[in-house]
């Protein structure tokens, strides 16, 4: 039954999408979310208390939060959206609404010594649409991806993806063959800012402390990919791509501390959420309490249990 109902809708929003022109969909997106804005949605809700709370201890100025948030609304619409008319029905029009950062061209300077390329990303702006830009540019790309609940939309996702030369690998399968692409001088894409399980690296993140996921640690381990922040963000109703400064990873490398690279990574997933918090992906909780057990071994359960109260129930 499930399935059914995700053919149905798959195709129902395609059908939508290739009718109605894109101006058309996002100019009612924008209603929809300005009226949806108004429900209280509790993930969305948590997160923005958490980045409005960071944003005032580095003492920038306040939001308002229905704004952000029926902006986020927004661009979530967009995004689908934009996965029919980009992805599905015509991907040459993505790059007609794309602004590429000059530094692209020293990335793909990178790529091509193929020493392997790791490019750090995050749930931000619209990330699925990354695969046009790879695909133009002769980038032979892989991802990490976790399975999806129907293996119908599976199929559905996977084949689209596949479609622009992306390689897929399951999350929890894929390290090693992601470390034998990256050998092999390819590309992988590394979406670092959500939750890294109770085994993850723990750190304070937008004053909170929480866990994040240590694959970067064997890809730098185990190959001499370089590594190079990317985004993909939202501007209205077109895209920037952004490409930050390569990181060095040569001491992290020789001295298996990676530590500093936690850090490093974690001020830039920061420093983005600040500068564009309606487009980080607000749905999921991600200072949820978790890893209660983890937490107790550690002798910290009390400290962390105590940031969320103080957090939380104001």
């Amino acid at each position: 039954m499930l399935n059914l109902v995700i053919l149905i809708l798959f195709y129902g929003m395609y059908t939508f999408c290739f009718v109605f022109p894109r101006g058309f969909l996002l100019r009612l997106s924008k209603i929809l979310s300005f009226i949806l804005s108004f429900i209280p949605i509790s993930p969305i809700d948590r997160n923005l208390k958490v980045i409005f709370s960071f944003r005032k201890s580095k003492n920038l100025e306040d939001l308002n939060a229905r704004a952000i948030k029926s902006q986020y609304i927004y661009y979530f619409f967009k995004n689908i959206v934009d996965f029919y008319k980009f992805l599905v029905i015509k991907p040459d029009g993505f790059h007609e609404v794309l602004e590429i950062d000059p530094k692209f061209d020293d990335f793909l300077k990178i790529y091509n010594e193929n020493q392997g390329l790791i490019s750090v990303a995050m749930h931000l702006g619209n990330w699925e649409l990354g695969p046009l830009i790879g695909f133009k540019y002769g980038v032979q790309m892989n991802s990490l991806v976790f399975q999806q609940l129907s293996p119908v939309l599976e199929h559905l996702i996977s084949t689209l993806r596949r479609r622009y030369g992306v390689g897929l690998l399951h999350q929890r399968k894929g390290v090693k063959e992601g470390i034998k692409k990256l050998n092999e001088g390819q590309f992988l894409s590394f979406l670092g800012d959500q939750d890294g399980t109770k085994n993850g690296f723990l750190q304070e993140f937008c004053g909170m402390t929480c866990s994040f996921p240590r694959g970067i640690e064997l890809f730098v381990k185990k190959t001499n990919a370089r590594v190079v922040p990317v985004v993909l963000i939202h501007v209205g109703d077109s895209y920037r791509l952004i490409i930050e400064d390569e990181i060095d990873v040569t001491t992290n490398r020789a001295t298996q501390n990676f530590e500093s690279l936690h850090i490093r990574l974690k001020e830039l997933y920061e420093k983005y959420i600040l500068l564009y918090p309606e487009q980080w992906l607000l749905v999921y909780d991600r200072f949820k309490f978790r890893h209660d057990k983890h937490l107790k071994s550690l002798g910290i359960y009390d400290q962390v249990k105590q940031e969320h109260k103080d957090m939380f129930s104001k």
